[in-house]
């Protein structure tokens, strides 16, 4: 997987799901996005347009993606 084909944009849960990360189930991402709320360098990854529409940023995703399988093969 490439960075390259993962747009910089934000997308809802399900439009991350269904577009990009089809092998996701969505109680995974909602894990991965409490994970990402309490680290400081990828909180910013996750807006909030409304209380109930988190909106997710698919080329930051991917790179907490990469982090997080770099932290856990050191």
């Amino acid at each position: 997987m490439d960075i390259n084909n993962f747009p910089d944009i934000l997308v809802s849960k399900k439009q991350l799901i269904d577009n990009y990360f089809p092998v996701f189930k969505m109680k995974t991402l909602e894990k991965y996005m409490t994970a990402i709320k309490k680290d400081d360098d990828f909180k910013c990854i996750i807006t909030y347009g409304s209380s109930r529409m988190p909106m997710i940023n698919v080329k930051g995703f991917f790179l907490y993606l990469q982090n997080r399988q770099n932290k856990m093969y050191k």
